[in-house]
């Protein structure tokens, strides 16, 4: 909130640009090739793509938590994101062959329980696939 002296002096518009330019514009690593990702960052592609609920973006989803895993075999949520992937596929209806997608969803969430150690989001990843 700005005070009347520092809206007059137009303070307060530099503080609002400069909020604009922090907080408002997406990290730089966004905007890396997907070849040129380290492990979180492909994570958290995957989760920009598996948060929105298609099937064309469970794809994309899927393949960025594998590029994830292939560079950090031992990185726990991107386990847990490829069981939410497969959970997903199955509840969705995303595919035909529902049993091997619940067969999927469990093992990825049995992966990413051995590779971590307690972490909420693992947990509701591997619950998920009880409801597929």
């Amino acid at each position: 909130m700005c005070t009347r002296s520092a809206r007059k002096s137009g303070r307060g518009s530099l503080w609002l640009s400069n909020f604009k330019y922090r907080f408002m514009k997406p990290p730089l690593r966004l905007h890396a090739a997907p070849g040129n990702l380290d492990a979180w960052s492909a994570y958290h592609l995957g989760l920009q793509h598996l948060y929105r609920f298609n099937r064309l973006d469970n794809v994309a989803a899927e393949a960025l938590f594998q590029q994830s895993i292939s560079l950090d075999p031992y990185f726990a949520r991107a386990h847990a994101g490829l069981s939410f992937i497969h959970f997903q596929t199955a509840f969705m209806r995303y595919s035909d062959h529902i049993d091997e997608d619940v067969v999927e969803a469990r093992r990825f969430a049995e992966r990413a329980v051995e590779a971590g150690s307690f972490r909420p989001v693992r947990q509701f990843h591997d619950g998920t696939h009880i409801l597929a």
